[in-house]
């Protein structure tokens, strides 16, 4: 959408394999890369938000995906969901650089801190965010005994603060 006039700038359409419907977008920081994964499919469809042409495909779990998001730099793209595995995606060179795993259900929310040398995680029932190093995917920090879903994640741009949504309505 054009956010100054509200009308449909385009409308991008998958290939006909991909039944479900999209569950996560996330733009490249430069602009260049729309990233979107879909309900029952375990790919990743990266377009050019300026054509509407489909680009390549990033293929490496194995359950649909729940969560995208680009480091601020956008050198790296962090995906998660069903299978409970974070993949940590070298944008350059479209491969795989870390599987991040400790959650113990499915992963439904990322965010980058603002330099970009942290990512946060949460789930839908382990009842933890954690929070690893990038690109190396260590577990530096998790914290328990929070509400057990976590629906969503958001870093101040300027501040230490981490704000999180969860299934308690707080």
């Amino acid at each position: 959408y054009n956010t100054q006039t509200w009308q449909v700038q385009k409308t991008l359409v998958p290939s006909a394999n991909n039944p479900g419907g999209v569950g996560a977008l996330a733009f490249s920081p430069d602009g260049l890369w729309l990233a979107s994964a879909s309900y029952d499919d375990p790919v990743i469809r990266l377009w050019n938000p300026e054509t509407g042409q489909a680009g390549p495909l990033l293929s490496d779990h194995i359950k649909e995906i729940y969560a995208l998001s680009f480091s601020p730099n956008g050198q790296y793209l962090a995906s998660a969901g069903e299978d409970r595995i974070i993949r940590l995606w070298d944008m350059g060179k479209r491969t795989v650089v870390s599987r991040l795993a400790g959650h113990f259900e499915p992963v439904w929310s990322l965010a980058f801190d603002p330099a970009g040398d942290f990512l946060a995680s949460g789930s839908m029932g382990d009842g933890s965010l954690r929070f690893w190093t990038v690109p190396q995917g260590v577990n530096s920090q998790s914290l328990s005994e929070i509400p057990k879903k976590t629906y969503a994640l958001a870093y101040h741009p300027k501040q230490k603060l981490l704000a999180s949504g969860h299934s308690d309505a707080l």
